[in-house]
């Protein structure tokens, strides 16, 4: 039988603003917002972004929210999104004040699409359409 680890408590958040510069990276789904049977059953609560905002504001704007989700998916449930954001696995990355970072992803081809969904739409799997 081997020993169990006990890890100290982290620091507070007033340590760590104390402590110096830090950077927050917050996943979206299972993290932010509880996981649901489909992409669009989420249920973020009313005051996330106004929450988030002022954290992001606390920590020195040193705040990214980051998700297999579309950047546009998300605003879809939280509306304009005024922090960093990091959408499609990484693909789709945008700063706080809405600058594109890196080069912005290309879109599916129509054709590819239209094979994806027939394959799923064959073998009776759900799909979850991103725009990249």
């Amino acid at each position: 039988m081997s020993a169990s680890l006990q890890l100290p408590p982290p620091p507070s958040l007033g340590a760590l603003v104390k402590a110096g510069a830090f950077a927050l990276f917050c996943d979206f789904d299972g993290t932010l917002v509880e996981l649901a049977p489909t992409p669009d059953s989420i249920e973020p609560r009313a005051d996330m972004l106004t929450k988030l905002n002022a954290f992001n504001q606390r920590i020195g704007g040193r705040l990214a929210l980051v998700s297999g989700r579309s950047v546009g998916d998300v605003e879809k449930h939280l509306g304009p999104i005024p922090l960093a954001i990091a959408g499609s696995h990484g693909a789709d990355k945008r700063l706080a004040n809405g600058q594109i970072l890196g080069v912005k992803p290309k879109a599916v081809s129509d054709e590819l699409l239209r094979a994806v969904r027939a394959f799923a739409t064959e073998h009776g799997a759900a799909l979850e359409e991103k725009p990249h």
